[in-house]
């Protein structure tokens, strides 16, 4: 096919945005196999239960990588209905200033009080599943496609 896929692999934690720079995306064809699986996973993936797609599915996927701004392209489809998924593990690292005590004295007739804060650094790691469907409807198309959280 002559179609492109333009998508976007972004996690977003709170007000800021972590690109999934170097990250493998995988591209399947929503077929009637597929989106049953879909469904199914909906109604069934809990904490204790993970449902994988079948190994006859993964062979009919293609893949591309993502760059450091969070893009990836994939070129040569034709139209359809497609799924993409991405495993995206980052640590994000939060800085904060902590009250850690104050020094009071007495400067003459006036009380001179200093509060203390210590920079403090905290690591939060992240593993997140991005997602999209997106469709092409005719040869030649050019499709964005943001791929998010799946919660």
């Amino acid at each position: 096919g002559g179609s492109t896929v333009l998508g976007k692999a972004v996690s977003k934690k709170g007000s800021r945005s972590f690109a999934a720079d170097g990250v493998q995306v995988s591209l399947y064809p929503a077929t009637p196999y597929f989106e049953a699986w879909y469904r199914l996973r909906e109604a069934r993936e809990d904490a204790d239960t993970v449902v994988l797609v079948c190994r006859e599915a993964e062979k009919f996927k293609v893949t591309s990588r993502v760059d450091q701004n969070g893009d990836f392209v994939f070129r040569n489809l034709k139209p359809g209905r497609y799924f993409a998924q991405a495993y995206f593990e980052f640590t994000q690292v939060k800085k904060s200033k902590v009250y850690v005590g104050t020094d009071s004295y007495r400067d003459g007739p006036y009380m001179v009080t200093t509060n203390h804060y210590e920079d403090r650094v905290r690591h939060i790691d992240h593993s997140d599943r991005l997602e999209g469907f997106v469709e092409i409807q005719k040869d030649g198309d050019t499709v964005k496609l943001s791929l998010k959280d799946h919660k």
